[in-house]
């Protein structure tokens, strides 16, 4: 019986130890890219700093030329920079639609979401959040019939001061928010007028964040920013993705771990979106109206969305079957889908109110 049980007591301790081995590979992965986890984002974020301050004033009338604190950041980030000539981008545009364009078959989402990260350049910022002061300041308030609207600075050490617009429900207790980000052209404030429905989510006691990008007008500002990002190693897009998950910080420090958090994009916003969803896989909803494949000629006007390293995974970025939380795919600008947007919304974040 003892040499009968020997073999397969050496196959078990055999088979035990390549598990291991496994199993601590594995491990040592997801310890390279803590950073990336979802558990990073599941902290109390007590560097969170709001206060109110109804004086305090933003000082760009147009956010689309608010490009300062970007060049500020670009100082402040030399270390991390990649310096490459106007010749040398060129030459990666033309490699990229020249080159195969996606990639086959796809990666999985841990590497997809590293890779995303690595061709952003936003690796530092990542792994520095939760740690550096995020001072937020409600600047205006107004009651209304349906609840509260603030307007809100957000001011962080790496990209300097921009606004945004908080709709509370009238308890000013909710359990769940969405995070609004718009298209190009727009501001948070342009989103609620062009989109008013939005407004309904509060009627369904959830709290709305809406940021408003700068440089995001896709017009020659975005144009000469984005290439002189490009030309350090840093993309805008990049600079948007780490704004909306400020954005999100704040909201979590605000309704706490046990809140439930939704996601909506248009236009540009939604191509933004489906990256961070990737990103950051921690929201329990999404609603995009749009794709990309993040490239487009160099010689033609680009905007922060063209990011010719980011084109290979651009497919495996656009299946959102493939995504870890749910999304609700609408036609661009969600036309006719509203209702369906918010019982989306409701349905996946207040499950316990139906």
């Amino acid at each position: 019986m003892l040499r009968l049980r020997l073999p397969i007591l050496v196959i078990t301790l055999l088979c035990g130890s390549f598990f291991f081995l496994t199993m601590c590979d594995y491990q040592r992965l997801v310890k390279k890219d803590r950073d990336l986890q979802s558990d990073q984002f599941l902290t109390d974020f007590s560097n969170v700093v709001e206060t109110r301050d109804l004086t305090a004033t933003w000082n760009y009338l147009d956010p689309g030329a608010c490009y300062d604190d970007y060049l500020g950041f670009l100082d402040k980030a030399a270390e991390y920079s990649h310096p490459q000539t106007d010749r040398q981008i060129s030459q990666a545009f033309t490699k990229t639609i020249s080159s195969k364009p996606f990639l086959t078959p796809p990666p999985d989402a841990l590497q997809l979401r590293k890779n995303i990260v690595d061709r952003l350049n936003i690796r530092f910022l990542l792994e520095g959040r939760g740690k550096r002061e995020l001072r937020v300041v409600v600047s205006k308030e107004e009651s209304t019939p349906d609840g509260v609207t603030q307007t809100l600075l957000f001011r962080d050490p790496w990209v300097g001061t921009f606004e945004g617009v908080l709709l509370l429900p009238k308890h000013k207790n909710p359990k769940s928010a969405v995070l609004v980000f718009h298209g190009h052209g727009e501001t948070a404030q342009r989103y609620l007028e062009d989109f008013p429905r939005i407004a309904d989510l509060r009627a369904r006691g959830m709290a709305v964040l809406l940021l408003t990008m700068r440089v995001n007008n896709a017009d020659a500002n975005e144009d000469l920013l984005s290439r002189v990002f490009l030309a350090h190693g840093f993309t805008l897009l990049g600079m948007h993705e780490y704004e909306m998950l400020l954005g999100y910080e704040y909201l979590y420090h605000k309704l706490g771990k046990h809140a439930r958090y939704g996601l909506i994009g248009h236009s540009g916003g939604s191509t933004s979106g489906n990256l961070l969803i990737r990103i950051m896989p921690v929201f329990a909803a999404y609603v995009s109206d749009n794709t990309t494949e993040y490239w487009q000629p160099y010689r033609s006007h680009i905007n922060d969305a063209i990011v010719p390293s980011l084109r290979p995974y651009s497919r495996a970025i656009n299946d959102l079957s493939t995504s870890q939380i749910p999304v609700l795919r609408t036609p661009y600008g969600y036309a006719g889908q509203w209702d369906k947007i918010i019982d989306f919304f409701d349905r996946r974040l207040n499950p316990g109110a139906r």
